[in-house]
Parts: structure tokens; sequence; C-alpha cells
């Protein structure tokens, strides 16, 4: 049996948007799971410069000290007296968490040995000091 013209099923030309749309959906959400995600804190310090500064692990404990002597741990603040009892209960559950000091330029020396004694109290012995990177 032969077909007319007339008969046969007319072919669609051109690209169909649907599958693209889909794979671009899901291309989007890959990279979106996949991707790092960089916390930095929201209180503004002045940090010093450092040519040899190293990076730090993901988890950790951030210890800010804003110019006008405003304590903050994570982004809370917190007493000078608060910090030995609040990280002797972080350290219960991980000794080895490291502590970062990030310590505006201007704060006084004694000011970051005082919270750097109160964090060793409270049972950290991993310390580290936050700094800028010189370019």
């Amino acid at each position: 049996m032969k077909l007319s013209r007339s008969n046969r099923i007319p072919l669609k030309v051109g690209i169909e948007p649907t599958p693209l749309i889909d794979v671009m959906f899901l291309l989007t959400i890959f990279f979106m799971l996949t991707s790092t995600i960089i916390k930095t804190s929201s209180i503004n310090v002045n940090l010093p410069k450092s040519v040899t500064s190293d990076s730090q692990p993901k988890t950790q404990i951030v210890i800010t000290i804003t110019k006008d002597n405003k304590l903050f741990l994570n982004d809370y603040q917190i007493s000078l007296e608060d910090i030995s009892p609040t990280i002797k209960k972080i350290t219960v559950k991980d000794p080895k968490v490291p502590v970062i000091i990030r310590g505006d330029k201007d704060i006084p020396y004694q000011t970051v040995i005082e919270v750097m004694d109160r964090i060793r109290i409270g049972g950290a012995t991993e310390i580290s000091l936050s700094v800028d990177q010189k370019r």
C-alpha cells in the first residue's frame, strides 16, 4: 500500500525547547549543590596585613574584637568573662577545634592577650590570629 503525499504525517522541523530547559534546570541544581559556600562574618573589623597567612579549616570558633573592644563569638556578642565557659562547652565535644581571633589592628595588644588567656582556660589549644593577606 502506497501512501500519497496528502496521507503522510507532516514532519516538525526545529529544536524542541522542553528537553533543553530540563537539562539547564538540572545543571543549575547540580552547580548550586556542589558549589562551596563561604561564610564571612558580618562584623566589620580592619584586620592587620600579613604576607605569610594561611587558610583555616571550615569547623572553627571565631572570636572577633572590634575597634571599640566589643567581643563576638561566631557573630554573637559575648563578654570577656563568658568566653571560658563557652569555649569549655565546645571543647568537650571537639578538643582540637581551632579558635580564630579576628582583632581590629587598632585594639590594644593587652586585649588580645586577655582573650587568648580566656580561650586557653576554656580548654582550646589551637589558637590562630586572623589577618588580611598583603598583595
